[in-house]
């Protein structure tokens, strides 16, 4: 009886997770359609995709002092090795922001900008610094090129 409780429980628990699995992303204005085997976290974030992850948040202002403070704030909280400052398009527009090297080696962008006139700030995780256009997947190109 209790393995019966506990099948059925699993079952249904299985069945809401699966009913909430997020298929499209927010950016901006846009609609961007999740590959198959990528997974969502919300509207806003993508954990991973095949070594891609990224999310992006609304904000009040992209100007320069917002983005200095919030830049110290992120270094105050991550273990990078390297850091630059970038420009990057996304969208079509440019961000302006910080590129991390972290102690594991992977790479962080972190972008300041408006995307369709909002203003955003947008990470992106990668494994290997992205030195042209074409180390991007079509995907990934929604959200950054170089």
């Amino acid at each position: 009886m209790k393995e019966k409780i506990i099948l059925a429980f699993l079952f249904f628990a299985t069945t809401a997770i699966a009913q909430n699995k997020i298929e499209k992303l927010q950016y901006g204005k846009s609609t961007i359609n999740i590959p198959e085997n990528c997974v969502a976290e919300s509207e806003t974030k993508i954990n991973e995709c095949n070594g891609f992850s990224a999310s992006w948040f609304t904000i009040e202002s992209s100007g320069s002092s917002m983005r200095k403070k919030t830049l110290k704030q992120i270094e105050e909280q991550i273990q990078f090795t390297e850091k630059r400052e970038i420009k990057f398009n996304s969208r079509n527009q440019i961000l302006e922001g910080a590129l991390y090297k972290m102690n594991d080696g992977t790479f962080r962008y972190v972008g300041f900008g408006k995307i369709d006139e909002i203003p955003i700030m947008i990470i992106i995780g990668v494994k290997n610094e992205i030195k042209s256009n074409s180390d991007l997947s079509d995907f990934e190109k929604n959200f950054i090129t170089i």
